[in-house]
């Protein structure tokens, strides 16, 4: 599941309430006899992870999250084993390294228009598992970028995917002078992705990024 669009639409916000039903999972870990199942959280960097998701899954609905020393933490229901939570780093190919050769059920990928290809496809290839899926929220981007050809576009009229569009007018809890102003604003954004760690070689892409869809 794809959430796409405006800034400050609430994307992320949904995904977080996503987030916890998927993690019930560990239901389906249960009948199969899985002990410790895990599942993929995902984002650019640890601090973007923590702003982005865990701050706000703890504001609101008062959870606290205890990290190992791998940075990984559990969530627990009563009556159901603890599922893992191994978070991964997009930022960089070495940030994957955490969940080389893990089988995952499910994963959620914050700011999934800045992640390489190849590491969209190397999380969505751990989810092998009954019932998991990759949850997942992006900006607008270029139409050119894979994330919108593949899997928003769904040329092959999966009906496995599924995009949802969101639009800054639905966000109601944002001032209407905050949305006048965004909407009044176009910046050039430019971001840099890590092909090699081995050579340090990098990719320096730069997107006119339309952040509000003007209607």
């Amino acid at each position: 599941m794809v959430n796409y669009g405006a800034v400050r639409a609430g994307k992320t916000f949904v995904d977080n309430f996503v987030f916890l039903p998927d993690v019930r999972h560990a239901e389906v870990a249960q009948g199969q006899g899985v002990l410790h199942p895990q599942y993929i959280l995902a984002g650019v960097s640890s601090k973007t992870i923590q702003n982005n998701a865990l701050n706000e899954i703890e504001n609101t609905f008062g959870l606290k999250f205890h990290f190992d020393k791998h940075n990984s933490f559990e969530i627990k229901f009563p009556v159901l084993p603890a599922m893992r939570i191994v978070q991964a780093f997009t930022g960089t190919i070495a940030g994957l390294v955490a969940i080389r050769g893990m089988t995952a059920y499910g994963a959620y990928i914050n700011e999934a228009s800045l992640v390489a290809e190849f590491v969209f496809d190397g999380i969505r290839k751990r989810c092998s598992l009954e019932g998991s899926r990759v949850v997942c929220d992006t900006n607008s981007d270029i139409p050119t970028h894979w994330l919108k050809n593949k899997y928003i576009g769904n040329p092959n009229h999966s009906k496995e995917i599924r995009s949802n569009h969101f639009r800054i007018d639905s966000n109601t809890f944002l001032s209407k002078t905050y949305i006048q102003n965004l909407k009044e604003t176009d910046f050039l954004e430019c971001f840099t992705i890590v092909l090699s760690k081995e050579n340090e070689q990098l990719l320096k892409v730069s997107f006119i990024r339309i952040l509000i869809e003007r209607q």
